[in-house]
This record gives structure tokens, sequence and C-alpha cells, in this order.
């Protein structure tokens, strides 16, 4: 089953069967004192962000730890996760920027920028963004902002890629008096791209697994599409964004126009809210994004799955009961996919999915039909075993 990702700032977190690891204390164990236990936990100088969250890697969190001097990363599906050092920061961006803003873009890259490396002076604001690659561990040099950000600043993804950047108190110094009330935007490298079209997608989705359950997105060119993703809107405080989340979504070619996308899986992997979904082409520039929830199904759906799968099942009951079981045999297949799509709705009862499949396979196995009497009851099995 898919792993649950932690919260984005996952820092504190301990892993799943590993409860002597705290990796607040390997971090104070490297001696920064930038990241020191517990302020890791508590800081409002430093970031932490989740990185993108992805089906082939059956969704392994992985989370980046910014703002001070030496920017750090812990792989938390690692048999023994501990944080590690990223690859080497752009030059002359070596000391902190404390009260920073680290942003998830579309491509799959953080965007870091503002902060200041004396919090009691904006003369050294950090004006020189960064940007983080997860897949190669590395760091690129990007543009000077004009304004200087320090605390209660923020940075927050726009839906046609851009970044909104805006806030910040006058040398850190709280009040009306020294607010900073100048808006900057950024606009990243695939801004001078030609972009992909995201024509026309779903204004809800809940969560699924399966092909069956997918949504229908359409695009200009479906063939140049590469990935689709979506992203959490966010809101930002004190150096941290705690609602951002990037989780790339499966998805098949339907014809040059459409694409059938799969939800995420689980609200562990994608909480419940408000998301922009992207696409990408070969070259991961992203279209603008479009607005949609992301959510359980609502009891009304739920309720319509299991009496559809419900009807079916009498049904067969019935043939059977009037002796006409070669029809009844004929609904089996299609009673079982009914009650495995209901199981892996957020909500569904499955016990009572579990007893009405045990009431199939005895009644498969009355009418001496030991295929579907198996088949029924291995469904059973694997929607017990899949909410252990």
């Amino acid at each position: 089953m898919a792993q649950q990702a932690p919260a984005p700032g996952g820092s504190r977190g301990r892993r799943a069967g590993h409860p002597e690891t705290d990796e607040s204390s390997q971090v104070a164990a490297l001696g920064d004192p930038d990241y020191l236990a517990p302020a890791i936990a508590s800081s409002i100088d430093t970031t932490s962000v989740l990185l993108p969250l992805r089906p082939s890697k059956n969704y392994e969190p992985s989370v980046l730890l910014c703002g001070g001097t030496t920017p750090r990363r812990i792989d938390l599906a690692d048999d023994s996760p501990a944080w590690r050092t990223t690859g080497t920061r752009p030059p002359n961006l070596n000391g902190p920027r404390y009260n920073l803003n680290a942003v998830l873009l579309p491509s799959g890259e953080v965007f870091v920028s503002g902060g200041v490396a004396n919090k009691e002076n904006d003369d050294t604001a950090v004006r020189t963004a960064e940007k983080y690659h997860p897949d190669s561990n590395t760091w690129d040099r990007l543009q000077d902002a004009t304004v200087r950000r320090n605390y209660h600043s923020v940075a927050l993804l726009m839906p046609d890629g851009a970044v909104w950047t805006a806030g910040s108190n006058m040398n850190g110094k709280p009040g009306t008096a020294t607010r900073e009330l100048r808006i900057e935007t950024y606009k990243p490298w695939y801004f001078d791209r030609q972009r992909p079209q995201l024509i026309s997608a779903p204004e809800h989705m809940a969560y699924a697994q399966q092909p069956e359950d997918a949504i229908t997105v359409e695009v200009a060119h479906a063939d140049t599409t590469k990935e689709v993703a979506v992203i959490h809107t966010s809101s930002t405080t004190h150096a941290f964004s705690s609602d951002q989340r990037y989780v790339e979504l499966s998805f098949s070619v339907v014809d040059a126009r459409h694409l059938r996308v799969i939800p995420p899986p689980t609200g562990g992997i994608a909480p419940p809210g408000m998301y922009l979904i992207f696409i990408l082409d070969s070259a991961r520039v992203p279209s603008h994004g479009r607005f949609i929830t992301i959510a359980p199904p609502d009891k009304a759906m739920l309720d319509r799955q299991i009496s559809f799968a419900e009807a079916r099942h009498n049904l067969i009951a019935r043939l059977i009961a009037d002796g006409r079981v070669e029809e009844a045999v004929a609904l089996v297949a299609e009673t079982i996919a009914g009650y495995r799509r209901y199981a892996r709705l957020a909500g569904a009862d499955v016990m009572r999915v579990g007893r009405d499949l045990a009431s199939l396979a005895d009644q498969m196995t009355g009418a001496h039909r030991t295929l579907e009497a198996t088949a029924a009851q291995q469904a059973a099995d694997d929607i017990h075993h899949d909410n252990e």
C-alpha cells in the first residue's frame, strides 16, 4: 500500500517502525547552530518543504530543510533515515537566510526567496533567489528581488506558475509602522517557453486507485503530456507554508485531446482541500493550473456504489433460486468489481462488503461454481488485508 506522507514540516516526525529515530536530534548532532533541536520544531527563522510525492516511487516522502547556511534533506523511506547535506548552494550564497520562504513550483522544483543574514538588520537581506532540484539534489542561482523580505514575509504559488511575494517588517520589528507594503512577483524559467494547454478539468475528484475511477481532462495535445500533478493551495506565515504539497498523478492518453487521470489514492497522500492541477511536457514545462477540489466521496455516492453492487448480488440470488445458474454466474465478475470499487472509497463499510462477498462465495459454492466462489472469497480477503 502507498505510504502516508508526513506533514510538510516533517522535521520532528518519527518513522513508522523506527520509534528510536528522532530526526531533530540527528540535526542537532550535526552541530549546525541554524537547526538545533528543539528549535527545529518551533523555529520561525528557517523552513522545510515536503518534496514531490510520486506514484512511481510509492509516494516515498523526502523533506528539504533550508534557511541555515547548509541546507539538509532527509529521505524518510530509507531503512535508516538521516539528515544529509544537499548539493552545494550557488556561489556567493553560502550564509544563512533567516525568515525566508520556499515554494513548490509546478515543474517540481523548489523556489527559495527572501530572508536576511541578521534578523534585526535589513541591510543583510539576501535578495538573490535560489532554486533546488530534488531529482539531482542541486541548486541554481536566480535573479535578485527588488524588495527586501524579513520577518512576516510570504510567498505563494499563483495559478499561472508565478510566485507572489509580499510582506515583511523592517529590521524584524513587528507593528504597523514597520510594514512593507510592496508586492513583487517572480516568473520562473518556464515563462519563456511554449506552455502546454490544460483546457478543462473537473472541479472535484475523489480518492481512487484504479483506472475505472479516473477523471477526464481536456488538453490541446495529449501526446506531448508527460506528467500530471496537483499542488495544494497553501497559506504561509513565519517562513513556513504548512499546506503546500506536490503529488504526481498517474494518467493515460484517451485520444488526441483527452487524458484519463487517476486521483490520489488516499488523504494520507493528498489531504482533502483545494489544489491546482497542472500538466507538464517532456521538458517539464507546466501548463497554467486549474483549481480542483480533492475530497472523500460524499455519503450519497457511497450509498449509490454499495446499492449497485448489492442489487446485482440480490439478482444473482433470485436467478439461482429460479434455476437460472448460468445467468447468475454471468453477473458475478461485475458484482465483485462493484464491491471492490466501493471498498476503495474513503468511508466505505468494509465489514459489510466482507459479509456480502462471503455470502456470494457461499452462493457460488452451493451452485457448484468453484471458480466464482474462489474469486468472491479472494476479493473478501484482499479487502480485509488492504484495510488492516
